[in-house]
C-alpha cells in the first residue's frame, strides 16, 4: 500500500489487531463478565439496511471519489 501525505497521516492511528473476530469469541467463551458486555452492546446495536436509504449509492460513490 503506498500513502502519502494526508493519507499518511491517518493511517499513522492505527494498527493491525489480528484475528479480533476469534479474541472476542474466546473472550466471551471464558468470561461471564465479558459475555455480559457482549449482550449489552448487542442489545444497543442497530442496524440500517442502506439499500433502502435514497441515494445512498449515488452518495457513497461521490463520497469516494477523492
Amino acid at each position: 500500500m503506498v500513502a502519502d501525505g494526508y493519507e499518511a497521516d491517518i493511517l499513522k492511528g492505527f494498527s493491525q489487531v489480528g484475528n479480533a473476530a476469534g479474541t472476542g469469541a474466546r473472550l466471551a467463551l471464558i468470561s461471564t463478565t465479558q459475555r455480559l458486555k457482549t449482550a449489552d452492546i448487542a442489545r444497543r446495536t442497530g442496524y440500517i439496511e442502506l439499500a433502502t436509504v435514497p441515494n445512498f449509492q449515488r452518495k457513497f460513490a461521490e463520497a469516494t471519489y477523492l
